[in-house]
Parts: structure tokens; C-alpha cells; sequence
């Protein structure tokens, strides 16, 4: 794989352990208004609508977050199957114990909407590497990712999107960041104007630099073995690969 701008090297601080508890809970807190804010919610539940459509009402769709951080990916998922009057069972991964705790959490956190009430909640969260997916061959209807594949190097990302693929009989969705200095230097001042924690600008503008070109993300998806897919792009630096991996 050629890639005609480098990809950045510089870590974020989320990937270390230097972090406080307070920094990390920040920075989980900006990520979600940025979700919010700059596209990322939209970008996921643009094509998981569709899926959660062709499922009746009477037959819940198995959804899985890789890499789930805070969960608010997930809970949107589960709100948008509720105004389609569907069911999810619904599972967020994260290797980080710190993360799960704060995604478990944040349903006291969702104005108590129906899918973020611990008693009736269709989400469960569960500490895992992505590394080794801890879940059977076919296990979900719906794969989604988003905003981690950049923190991958190439050959890794492509073996992420194989053993991701190989957990879904129906679609996986894995979205991202188009890598941009332009859009990293924007974001450096949104950020600022927004006030948000040190730690959400730097890894923000680094994310920016580390991410991956649609013919990028094209080319580690084909390396993968994901024959039936296809990457839409979307404002504010998103892109999302969609396949499915189950279609022959």
C-alpha cells in the first residue's frame, strides 16, 4: 500500500497509561459532543438505519461495538431502532476497563430514555481486545467501528476488518476519519473554541493526521478479503466502509 501523504507516527494520549481518571472521563465526554456535533453519530446510523429496517419488530438485530469507548455510539443505535419501533441486543467492547466503567455509567446520563434504563437496556457491556475478539464465528447481525481503524497500522487494520467481518451473517459498518491537515489544523480551533480538555485537541488533531484516504481504507478493506463493500463519504472528515461479508 502506497499512501502519497504520510500517515503520522504520534501517539495519542488515550492509548497511554499516563492518563488520569479524570483526563480520560474529559475526553470521553468531548468525544461524545464531537459524535454529536461533527458527524460521527450521523455518519454510523446513516447506514445502520437501513439495517435495522429490514429486521421485523418481532426479531431483535445482534449489534456489536468494536472498540465501543464511551457508548454513545451504541446508545444511538439502540434510539434509533426504538423510532423504528425495533429491537436490538445490543453488545460495546473496549479494552480499557476505565472506558467500560464509564460507558456503563453514562446510561444515567441519557435523560431516561428507554434504552439507557440499566434494568430494561438492551446494551451490554463487556471488557475485550480487539486483537481477540472473544465472540463465535457469525455472532451478529450488525458490525460497527468507528473512529478506531486510524489508530491501527495498515497490515493491523486489515486483520481487524477480517476477524470483525467474520463476526457478522448480515453487514459490518466500520467508520472513520479522512486523514487531513487541513481539517486537523480546523479542528485544533473548534476544539479551542469549544473549551474542550487538552487531551480531546491533541489526540483530536493527531486522529486527523493518523487517519487513512478513502482509497486507503479501500485497498486495506480488499487486503482483508472484504469482496462486497463499498466506502461513502460524509462531511467534516468521515468516511464509512460498508460491507457484507456474508453475501457470496
Amino acid at each position: 500500500m502506497i499512501f502519497r501523504q504520510s500517515r503520522t507516527n504520534a501517539q495519542e494520549w488515550l492509548d497511554q497509561a499516563f492518563l488520569s481518571a479524570d483526563a480520560i472521563e474529559a475526553n470521553l465526554s468531548d468525544l461524545a459532543l464531537i459524535n454529536r456535533r461533527l458527524g460521527g453519530v450521523e455518519s454510523v446510523l446513516a447506514h445502520v438505519r437501513p439495517v435495522l429496517k429490514s429486521f421485523s419488530a418481532d426479531r431483535p438485530c445482534a449489534v456489536l461495538d468494536v472498540a465501543c469507548g464511551a457508548g454513545d455510539m451504541l446508545r444511538a443505535v439502540a434510539e434509533s431502532a426504538r423510532e423504528q419501533d425495533r429491537a436490538v441486543h445490543a453488545v460495546g467492547l473496549d479494552i480499557n476497563p476505565r472506558v467500560i466503567d464509564y460507558a456503563r455509567r453514562g446510561m444515567t446520563r441519557c435523560h431516561r430514555r428507554p434504552e439507557c434504563d440499566s434494568a430494561r437496556s438492551p446494551i451490554q457491556w463487556v471488557l475485550g481486545d480487539v486483537r481477540a475478539l472473544p465472540f463465535r464465528t457469525g455472532s451478529f447481525d450488525l458490525v460497527i467501528c468507528s473512529c478506531f481503524l486510524h489508530h491501527l497500522a495498515p497490515e493491523s487494520a486489515a486483520e481487524f476488518l477480517h476477524s470483525a467481518a467474520n463476526l457478522t451473517r448480515g453487514t459490518l459498518i466500520v467508520s472513520d476519519l479522512v486523514r487531513s491537515g487541513l481539517g486537523s489544523a480546523g479542528f485544533r480551533a473548534w476544539a479551542r473554541l469549544m473549551r474542550l480538555h487538552i487531551v480531546t485537541r491533541h489526540d483530536g488533531a493527531i486522529s486527523l493526521r493518523r487517519a487513512y484516504r478513502p482509497r486507503e481504507l479501500d485497498e486495506i478493506a480488499a487486503a482483508a478479503g472484504l469482496r462486497h463493500r463499498r466506502i461513502h463519504r460524509h462531511r467534516f472528515c468521515r468516511m464509512t466502509l460498508v460491507s457484507h461479508p456474508g453475501v457470496a
